[in-house]
């Protein structure tokens, strides 16, 4: 199992659209091989600020998710970023 914490930083005034963008992406994510789970959260204080939390199968099981995302889907998420989100995997010990 791999976690992988995001957090995606939205400019001022779009953090509403940052929270709605993210929250679209559940059901895809959620249902993409090896993603066992996807949750959303609001950071209490950093409110421009959406963290996910990801269970995977494995960092590879990510990845290939991941290169399959198109880069037209990623280009129009931008304009809700302040730029790429800063993320990180875990493993449970």
């Amino acid at each position: 199992m791999t976690i992988l914490v995001n957090r995606f930083n939205a400019p001022a005034g779009k953090e509403a659209g940052l929270l709605e963008m993210v929250n679209s992406w559940k059901e895809s994510i959620g249902q993409a091989p090896g993603c066992n789970s996807f949750s959303v959260y609001t950071d209490q204080d950093a409110p421009g600020s959406v963290v996910t939390i990801e269970d995977w199968d494995s960092r590879q099981a990510h990845e290939a998710f991941a290169e399959s995302i198109p880069q037209e889907m990623m280009a129009d998420a931008m304009q809700f970023m302040t730029g790429m989100p800063e993320g990180f995997y875990l493993d449970q010990s």
